[in-house]
């Protein structure tokens, strides 16, 4: 299984901060912090997402992403706020600043 499958099985949990999703793969990449490595994977779903919306008019990636990625929100033209992080409870926005 790759990094996207792995990370589209961890965001089908619920929104996850960038910090929990980069520990996730802590192995890969290691000079880059956990939150740089989940922004990077948060990044690259939102890159699938826009491609799968685009070519198949399917936006259900980027609507399961949207709660915690202001990117897909945007693709979207929806409103709305980070969601707390099902991982560590933080609101994904501020589990960056930890």
């Amino acid at each position: 299984m790759d990094v996207l499958e792995i990370s589209k099985k961890i965001l089908h949990e619920g929104p996850v901060c960038d910090h929990c999703m980069g520990r996730q793969f802590a192995k890969l990449s290691t000079g880059l912090s956990n939150r740089e490595r989940g922004q990077a994977v948060k990044l690259a779903l939102a890159l699938e997402g826009d491609r799968i919306y685009k070519s198949e008019n399917d936006d259900s990636l980027l609507k399961e992403l949207a709660p915690c990625s202001a990117l897909a929100r945007k693709t979207l033209r929806i409103e709305g706020e980070n969601e707390q992080c099902w991982v560590c409870l933080l609101y994904t926005s501020d589990a960056a600043d930890e």
